[in-house]
């Protein structure tokens, strides 16, 4: 013991102990501010219209949904490793800390994360239903990937383009940049 404390005597005399804990405070911060703003990726395009019917596990027909549609505009592949949704909202008055509800009802056997409070998205897999967490979207518009997120109620049209529907998330990584693209549905 008596070692240890001597080491530790000689890295607080000389400063040493001041700069790990600095290096940790900034590490925090830096890590703060990379989940307060996304790394959208700029090619890609989202396109969410109302949806027919779908399958899902538990139901095998769920009459309304709502269509996600992603396209790739760059010139390398996109990666998706994991896309979910939130339907849930900040407003600015409240220094986006607090989430509204939004009106969209999801159907009950969607698959819920509980520590994202979100709804995981998956797409077309081998399988007639969406089994696939990950997906590449190729460039071009003619090659995109399409998900869907059962839902309980129609959903209009009207509501889609008031952009109060909830929030979008996809984890994703391409050729020089990976992150998270956030897009308010």
């Amino acid at each position: 013991m008596k070692p240890f404390l001597e080491t530790m005597e000689w890295l607080h005399r000389h400063g040493f102990i001041e700069i790990f804990f600095g290096i940790g405070i900034f590490g925090f911060l830096a890590r703060l501010v990379q989940k307060g703003f996304p790394s959208n990726y700029d090619h890609l395009h989202v396109t969410v219209i109302p949806g027919g019917p779908v399958h899902i596990p538990g139901d095998p027909h769920v009459p309304n949904s709502m269509k996600i549609i992603l396209s790739n505009a760059g010139q390398t592949n996109f990666y998706i490793a994991r896309a979910y949704f939130r339907p849930k909202f900040r407003r600015w008055w409240s220094l986006w800390i607090l989430r509204k509800a939004t009106k969209i009802k999801i159907h009950a056997l969607s698959y819920r994360i509980p520590h994202k409070d979100a709804f995981e998205l998956k797409f077309p897999g081998n399988t007639p239903s969406f089994s696939n967490y990950e997906a590449i979207v190729p460039p071009g518009h003619s090659t995109g990937r399409i998900t869907w997120l059962p839902l309980q109620q129609p959903l209009q049209q009207s509501e889609i383009d008031k952009r109060r529907c909830g929030v979008l998330y996809i984890e994703y990584a391409t050729a020089g940049k990976q992150g998270i693209h956030v897009v308010r549905l």
